[in-house]
């Protein structure tokens, strides 16, 4: 439980840079069921915001022609990004019936989560789970931390999952689940809020987003100054300060120490002069 004026995440939505968003958008709205929040910008220079919860989707951004981070890039294995739901068998038969490209069958996994994949328009991958049932005696893994119902998650492909890892714990003051030794894949959790890591490929890391002046992740957050003070004093890499923003938001940026850019983002009076 938070302390008074503790300031808290309260969920991530993973970014993707695709070639239109209006048509990303549409393919979100009528193939996997999320709601299109708003779409600004005219083509080729557009962004969007989809969700299929409040504060738990994507950000969708087109940048004349550019890409931007897939963790397909290089070799890398095809999961973009985390979707967490009550029923996974459920959902899997309503994305069926919309005709979306599902990539396997529900099926229950050691780490205590039963999954599947779907692929969006533009190919990025999505793996959807809902927690199993603790088994008697103890706690699915994936169910430990608190979390809303339906949540999203990046998954970011890192040189060095272990000190990947401790730099979320360190800096960022996450929790971190890591299996193998060297560690191999790793969750970092912060108010039930996750951040997914996986080792890179020989090839190398994916391209960030801030080649094309994107974040690779959005965490929606209460106490932006506060936090951003907080991630200051342990050491963190501020791109950017809190600034106010005529979209009525106030957040700031973080660099991790592979290159991906983490906005914090908190909902605030927008300033007519910045």
């Amino acid at each position: 439980m938070n302390a008074p004026g503790r300031p808290r995440l309260l969920s991530v939505l993973p970014a993707f840079v695709v070639p239109d968003v209006r048509d990303a958008a549409a393919h979100y709205r009528d193939k996997l069921g999320f709601g299109v929040c708003f779409i600004v910008g005219e083509h080729p220079d557009q962004f969007a915001i989809v969700d299929r919860a409040p504060g738990h989707g994507v950000h969708l951004r087109s940048a004349g022609g550019a890409t931007g981070r897939s963790n397909r890039a290089r070799g890398g294995q095809a999961i973009d990004a985390y979707l967490r739901v009550p029923d996974a068998d459920a959902l899997h038969r309503e994305l069926v019936g919309r005709g979306a490209n599902v990539l396997s069958e529900p099926r229950d996994e050691p780490w205590g989560r039963r999954e599947f994949g779907v692929a969006d328009g533009d190919g990025f991958v999505w793996c959807v789970g809902a927690d199993l049932a603790p088994p008697a005696g103890g706690q699915a893994g994936a169910a430990r931390a608190p979390a809303p119902a339906v949540a999203t998650a990046p998954e970011f492909v890192v040189e060095d999952v272990s000190r990947a890892a401790a730099w979320y714990r360190h800096v960022l003051g996450f929790e971190v689940d890591a299996w193998g030794e060297p560690a191999t894949y790793a969750v970092a959790r912060r108010d039930g809020v996750a951040v997914h890591l996986s080792p890179a490929p020989e090839g190398g890391l994916p391209a960030s987003n801030a080649e094309v002046d994107l974040w690779d992740a959005c965490f929606e957050c209460e106490g932006v100054d506060a936090l951003c003070a907080e991630f200051r004093g342990r050491g963190a890499r501020i791109g950017r300060p809190p600034t106010t923003r005529p979209y009525a938001m106030r957040d700031f940026d973080v660099h991790d120490l592979d290159g991906y850019v983490l906005c914090f983002a908190e909902e605030a009076e927008p300033d007519p002069g910045v």
